[in-house]
């Protein structure tokens, strides 16, 4: 991302009202709907500037843009990528997620069902632990996936910056996803992808019309599915099958190479 770009966006976003962590209970939302959007870069000072007025913003230790590292599982033949890439219903993600600037790591059981609802379960691990280490893993895993935890294995590394932000009024939260980075493990060198956002908008099963959403409608942006685990492994393992994803690598090479490219 240009320094052009970043310093627009820490300017817009200290003139937003902040959120705390406490007082985002009523968005919590771990049934919901959610809707992606994958934008250049470039565009996202714009869209922020539109929304500014109706959405606060997380501020944790005075910070109001977050590092996150996540470590997505899967089996050895990568059964979850392949459902997500074969369009299969009710398909589950596994990731231990680390928010680096509270400190806090989770077990996260992410499943969409055969209606498009999202459903999230997670359990919190004690400081420095992992999933393999964890006695109570094995049970969560158990009790909310079809997988055991001998049947998974690390198959991607993920890091990137997210901003969040929460509507003042509705039971709706927005991730602005950036500077997203790939590995396949930490001995690997990273594939980084700056000019490319992923906006996430989750709401409420019984939500109604979004101020964000009118905001990229008027700018002819549409939505589109986009897994990070998915594009990720798609992008840095050549053993996977990517043809129902080529269209989209395509369209993050074309951000790359040119950042006002347009859909």
């Amino acid at each position: 991302m240009s320094t052009t770009i970043m310093n627009k966006l820490t300017d817009l976003l200290n003139n937003m009202q902040a959120i705390n962590l406490n007082e985002m209970d009523h968005v919590k939302l771990m049934r919901r709907r959610d809707t992606k959007y994958v934008i250049p870069t470039i565009k996202l000072p714009s869209i922020l500037n539109d929304i500014k007025n109706q959405y606060r913003i997380l501020e944790i230790d005075k910070k109001r843009i977050h590092p996150y590292q996540t470590l997505y599982y899967d089996t050895p033949m990568f059964s979850m990528y392949q459902a997500h890439h074969n369009h299969r219903l009710n398909r589950y993600k596994i990731r231990e997620r680390k928010y680096l600037t509270s400190d806090d790591t989770f077990l996260e059981i992410k499943f969409k069902n055969n209606k498009g609802e999202t459903q999230k379960k997670r359990i919190k691990y004690s400081f420095k632990k992992t999933m393999r280490d964890d006695v109570r893993s094995s049970a969560f895993l158990y009790l909310n996936s079809p997988y055991s935890r001998d049947e998974i294995e690390p198959a991607l590394e993920n890091s990137f910056h997210r901003i969040t932000l929460v509507n003042k009024v509705k039971p709706e939260r927005v991730t602005i996803d950036l500077g997203l980075m790939f590995s396949k493990s930490k001995e690997e060198d990273s594939l980084e992808v700056p000019n490319l956002v992923v906006i996430e908008i989750k709401r409420d099963l019984d939500a109604g019309n979004s101020e964000i959403v009118d905001v990229l409608h008027e700018r002819r942006l549409k939505s589109q599915g986009f897994s990070k685990y998915c594009m990720g492994t798609a992008l840095v393992n050549k053993t996977v099958r990517t043809n129902l994803f080529k269209a989209k690598m395509r369209r993050i090479g074309k951000f790359e190479k040119n950042m006002v490219a347009n859909f």
